[in-house]
């Protein structure tokens, strides 16, 4: 009776295949932006204490101006921050995850970006660092692409 017409379940195979084409499922998900930092904030050899620690999880992370979470050292200059996740309907077959994300410190001169990675490839799940405020050096924390700012550690995959 209804000849050339396409039927709700075809449509729904038929949606499902192009997407498949397409590299992209829609299955629901969640996806790691930045994350979960623990540290020590330090300054030479003093730690830093009840210091802003900002992680800003946006494409063009650059200086902490605007950020996705806050948290507060302790007295002995360490923190917890993130991770930060974004729910996303549709999972990418082919391709890898862009990942950008800064770290920065509140100081007496202003913020500070402790860290940042951005580029192609997952973030890693965690991460656990020590930074030195009053260092200019650069230094490079590997983990799936290069991580750098003024701290050092390791991440897990």
């Amino acid at each position: 009776m209804y000849e050339g017409f396409v039927t709700v379940p075809k449509l729904i195979i038929l949606l499902f295949l192009l997407f498949l084409l397409n590299g992209c499922l829609p299955i629901p998900h969640s996806d790691y932006l930045a994350p979960e930092i623990s540290g020590v904030v330090q300054d030479g050899d003093k730690p830093v204490s009840d210091a802003r620690v900002y992680l800003d999880a946006t494409f063009d992370s650059k200086n902490c101006e605007q950020y996705d979470m806050q948290a507060e050292t302790t007295e002995a200059g360490e923190f917890v921050i993130g991770p930060v996740k974004k729910f996303r309907w549709v999972v990418l077959l082919i391709g890898d995850p862009i990942a950008y994300w800064t770290l920065c410190v509140d100081t007496p001169e202003g913020k500070k970006v402790l860290l940042q990675q951005g580029g192609i490839g997952m973030s890693p799940l965690t991460l656990t660092i020590e930074c030195d405020i009053s260092s200019s050096e650069i230094r490079y924390i590997e983990a799936f692409g290069t991580i750098e700012g003024k701290c050092i550690g390791k991440a897990s995959p």
